[in-house]
């Protein structure tokens, strides 16, 4: 064999040999489908290379180039599996997420038993733009109730102005939700598990930017839109709409022109993440792998291990099932003049959850978790009772409500502006 063949055999072997340990050693994709890759290009570099080798001058050049495609492949794939995984790694690992937290990070599942197990996500979108390392509100609030079994993912929304107790650093007062996040993501999601009494295994953090650039990534979203609105110069029809970055985060930001202001922005912001959702898991992404790539590692933030992330997308690989997604919104009642812990002495919209709507809520992720259908959406109407406002720091408010007696904290409140909320979606 002359010196060029053996040089293009060298190759053609130190690549296949690079593309299969870059793919087991990662662990990428199903061992099913592994296997079966890394045989194929076996099967392929054998052939072609033994008749490569064998073959005179005409022969030579045809067999030469069908190597060197195979080549080609088997680097492209290597390239493909490589990026793959130091994008994981970079959006896994990020540092001084918000404030300078010391991130806790779940320990990976060992066994698919404990990988299909459901479990909640908490979803933080930061009123910011650029670095997700800057302590800013946070003001989209998403909860997911995953089951990867059953493929089913519910989308809980909370408003960014539900009064609650803040944890952490926020010394359990009172405050909006929005405020949690100026101490950081943990401190968020803490309140919300406290809220709730659920345990939130893992957050996803993004921003402004991401929201633009995770959608033009996509080549848009389509989204079906209820309600005609205008806002930031858009102009929004009712029915399926398809929207570019920029229109998505002013459809996602809009409230004072929607009928029910904060609680309908609420429902928009599961709209658009059902239609990610829905274009992400499909084929066409391919088409723009790379530069998805770029947005994910520059624009979005969790601490899901990097192991954990693999492992689900091997799982959706072998299962290849559509996602089933539902949705549903922390009702209340909205005011002013609450005390803010952050805020003293401001007059503030608040927004007080329903204890109802919270059992409600809870209901419909225990029906995910044990693998049941959640019902079709529903109206549902709340009135305003004692338990849903007997812990905050103002006292006799339900006499006060009813005509009695002066609230003696927080005397900006005024019963007038307390509206009850008319809708629970699912």
């Amino acid at each position: 064999m002359k010196k060029g063949k053996k040089f293009i055999v060298f190759i053609a072997i130190v690549v296949y040999l690079a593309f299969g340990l870059i793919l087991c050693v990662n662990n990428f994709l199903p061992l099913k489908e592994r296997l079966l890759l890394v045989g194929i290009f076996f099967v392929l570099n054998l052939l072609l290379m033994i008749g490569f080798g064998h073959a005179r001058r005409g022969s030579a050049v045809v067999l030469g180039l069908l190597l060197i495609s195979v080549i080609g492949a088997e680097a492209y794939s290597s390239y493909f599996v490589w990026s793959s995984i130091r994008t994981l790694d970079i959006v896994s690992n990020k540092k001084g997420e918000l404030g300078g937290e010391s991130v806790e990070r779940p320990i990976a599942p060992e066994t698919e038993e404990e990988l299909v197990k459901p479990f909640h996500v908490y979803l933080s979108g930061k009123d910011t733009n650029g670095s997700l390392d800057k302590s800013s509100r946070s003001d989209v609030n998403m909860i997911l109730t995953v089951n990867p079994s059953t493929h089913s993912v519910h989308i809980t929304t909370v408003p960014r102005d539900a009064y609650m107790k803040i944890a952490g650093d926020g010394n359990d007062r009172y405050d909006k939700l929005t405020h949690a996040g100026n101490y950081g993501v943990q401190t968020s999601e803490q309140t919300l598990e406290n809220f709730f009494g659920i345990t939130i295994k893992y957050h996803v953090m993004v921003n402004f930017d991401s929201i633009v650039d995770i959608v033009d990534a996509l080549d848009g979203v389509d989204v079906e839109n209820p309600e005609s609105f205008s806002a930031q110069g858009y102009h929004f029809s009712t029915g399926k709409i398809h929207l570019d970055g920029k229109q998505t985060l002013a459809f996602a930001r809009e409230r004072y022109g929607l009928g029910e202001g904060e609680l309908a922005r609420g429902r928009n912001h599961v709209r658009i993440m059902k239609a990610i959702i829905e274009r992400a898991a499909s084929p066409a992404i391919l088409t723009n792998y790379p530069a998805i790539l770029q947005v994910i590692a520059r624009e979005v933030s969790t601490n899901m291990p990097r192991e954990t992330m693999v492992d689900y997308i091997n799982y959706q690989i072998s299962h290849n099932e559509k996602w089933k997604t539902t949705s549903s919104q922390l009702q209340g009642f909205e005011t002013m003049g609450l005390p803010s812990y952050q805020m003293p002495g401001s007059r503030l919209y608040m927004f007080l959850p329903s204890q109802a709507s919270k059992r409600d809520i809870l209901e419909i992720m225990d029906l995910i978790k044990n693998g049941k259908s959640v019902p079709k959406a529903s109206t549902k109407h709340y009135s305003l009772h004692e338990e849903d406002y007997e812990d905050i720091p103002v006292r006799n408010i339900m006499n006060y409500l009813q005509g009695g007696a002066e609230i003696t904290a927080g005397d900006d409140f005024d019963p007038n502006e307390t509206k009850g909320s008319s809708e629970l979606h699912y």
